[in-house]
C-alpha cells in the first residue's frame, strides 16, 4: 500500500505526464469531538488557492499505538462545491469509490482504511487486540478545481483522548502537475522551506532571477553566482556542480562541496575550505527558515550569515545586512508519474 509508482520508462508516444506535488495540510474548521460515533459536518475548507489547478485531497489518519491516540475515524458525504455547482462528490455509501490509499502498513496489519456499510470510509489501527503505529492517507482521484471551490464532508471520531486532535486527523491537498516526459524521468532540484541532510543549491532571488552560489574552485574566497531558470531545475551535470551537501553536526550542519568542508576564519567575510570537519573551528552552520521562503544561514563561530551582495555580485557571510538572503533548492529523485496519466505498463501496485 505504499505510494503507487511507475517502474518502467514512460512509453513511447507519451510526451506529457501528470505527477503529484507535495502534500499540504489544510485546517478542518469543525473537528469531530473524538469521544463518540456522532457525525458532524467539517465546515467549508477553502480551496481557492488551487483555482484553475488539478488536485488530489486526502484524509490522513495517524496513530501512535497507545490507548489515547489510536482512534477510529469515519468519513462520508465528501463534496467539492463551487457556488451551486458540484465539482466532485463521493458519499462512500457503497464503497471507497475511486479513492486509494498511500502509506506503509506495519507488519501484522492488513489495512487501515476500509469501507463500512452505513458509516462510509473507516480508518482504524486496532486489530487482533493490538494498537499499531500508522500514518496512512486515503487519496481522492484528480479533481479540477474552479474559482470559489470549497471542500466539505461529514466525519465521526472516537477513542482519540487527546486535546490536539489535528495532530492525528488531517486533511491534505496536493497539486497534480503536468510536465514533459524528460522532467518526469529526471531528478531535479526544487525550492523547499524545510531542512534535512542532503544536497541543496543555495540561490538568492535577485529581481526575479535566481542566482545560485557556485562552490569554490580554490581554498578560499567569495562565492560567484550562476543564474538558474526558476526554482525547479533538472539535475543535469551542470546543475549538480552547483550543489552543496548538508550534513548534521552537534551544533547545526556542515556545508560540503567537492569533498571540501566550508568554514570561516579570522575577520574575513569570505569562505575557506578544508578536507576535514573540525568542531568548534568555524565549520558549523545553522539554518533558520524565514517567512518569505528564504533561509538565514549563520556561521556558529563568527555569527555571520550568508547573503548575496549585489554590489560585488557574490556571496559572502556578514554580521550586518548586506544583501539578499538565499533560498534552498533541494535535490529530489525523478518524480513519480501518477497512475491515471500513464498506461499501466510496468505498474507495480504493491511497490
Amino acid at each position: 500500500l505504499a505510494k503507487p509508482r511507475v517502474v518502467a520508462c514512460v512509453p513511447a508516444g507519451v510526451t506529457e505526464v501528470e505527477v503529484p506535488g507535495e502534500w499540504n495540510e489544510v485546517a478542518i474548521p469543525n473537528m469531530a469531538p473524538g469521544n463518540n460515533w456522532n457525525f458532524v459536518n467539517s465546515g467549508d475548507i477553502d480551496l481557492s488557492a488551487y483555482a484553475g489547478k488539478n488536485i488530489q485531497i486526502a484524509f490522513r489518519y495517524i496513530s501512535d499505538g497507545t490507548s489515547t491516540a489510536t482512534a477510529t475515524y469515519e468519513v462520508k458525504n465528501v463534496k467539492v462545491n463551487a457556488g451551486s455547482s458540484t465539482i466532485f462528490e463521493e458519499t462512500f455509501e457503497a464503497s471507497l469509490g475511486e479513492f486509494t490509499t498511500e502509506g506503509e502498513l506495519p507488519e501484522g496489519l492488513n489495512y487501515v482504511w476500509s469501507y463500512a456499510k452505513g458509516y462510509g470510509a473507516k480508518a482504524s489501527a486496532y486489530a487482533n487486540s493490538i494498537r499499531y503505529v500508522t500514518d496512512i492517507y486515503l487519496v481522492s482521484p484528480t479533481i479540477a478545481v474552479t474559482t470559489g471551490a470549497v471542500l466539505n464532508f461529514d466525519h465521526a471520531l472516537n477513542y482519540l483522548k487527546i486535546e490536539n486532535k489535528s495532530d492525528y486527523i488531517k486533511v491534505m491537498v496536493r497539486e497534480i502537475i503536468k510536465m514533459s516526459k524528460e522532467e518526469a524521468n529526471s531528478p531535479y532540484y526544487a525550492k523547499t522551506t524545510t531542512l534535512a541532510e542532503g544536497k541543496y543549491i543555495i540561490a538568492a532571488n535577485v529581481e526575479g532571477v535566481y542566482k545560485a552560489a557556485t562552490p569554490l574552485s580554490k581554498n578560499y574566497g567569495y562565492l560567484s553566482p550562476t543564474d538558474l531558470e526558476g526554482t525547479r531545475v533538472i539535475a543535469s551535470d551542470e546543475v549538480n556542480a552547483l550543489a552543496f551537501t548538508l550534513a548534521k553536526t552537534d551544533a547545526g550542519y556542515s556545508i560540503i562541496a567537492d569533498g571540501k568542508y566550508y568554514y570561516m576564519s579570522g575577520t574575513y567575510d569570505s569562505f575557506n575550505v578544508k578536507d576535514a570537519y573540525t568542531a568548534e573551528n568555524g565549520f558549523d552552520w545553522t539554518f533558520e527558515a524565514q517567512t518569505d521562503g528564504t533561509f538565514k544561514i549563520t556561521n556558529v563561530l563568527k555569527e555571520k550569515y550568508i547573503q548575496y551582495d549585489s554590489k560585488y555580485n557574490s556571496y559572502g557571510s556578514y554580521n550586518t545586512e548586506k544583501g539578499v538572503l538565499p533560498c534552498l533548492l533541494k535535490y529530489n529523485p525523478a518524480p513519480v508519474a501518477s497512475r491515471a496519466s500513464l498506461p499501466t505498463v510496468g505498474y507495480n501496485a504493491s511497490a
